[in-house]
């Protein structure tokens, strides 16, 4: 997989798959943003980092079904102003609206 780096964090929001939205980061950020990914016959696979806090809004993408799960301790994450368990995951279907914030960098697959 190719690691990309984004210092541009709307770049980074639409080098997402699977979501269609906009970051706006609530404090500087502590480590770099960037997505590793690779694209396989139906479907394409990703790991992201976020550097540092952040709200995203959005939706899901529009004919997606997105199966996420948090690397990093999930705790640093809401979703729709819900904290996620320790056990957590989520799936996001297209035009499904999300409200995501983290409260330092966090990794996801």
């Amino acid at each position: 997989m190719t690691r990309i780096v984004y210092q541009d964090i709307d770049q980074f929001a639409e080098a997402m798959r699977g979501t269609a939205g906009c970051f706006v980061r609530t404090a500087p950020a502590a480590s770099h943003w960037w997505i590793e990914g690779i694209d396989l016959a139906t479907s394409s696979m990703q790991q992201l980092q976020t550097g540092g806090p952040f709200t995203f809004a959005g939706t899901g993408a529009a004919g997606t079904l997105t199966f996420q799960v948090p690397l990093t301790d999930p705790g640093r994450v809401r979703i729709n102003g819900q904290s996620l368990a320790s056990d957590a995951f989520l799936f996001l279907h297209g035009d499904c609206p999300l409200v995501w914030t983290g409260s330092d960098a966090c990794r996801w697959g």
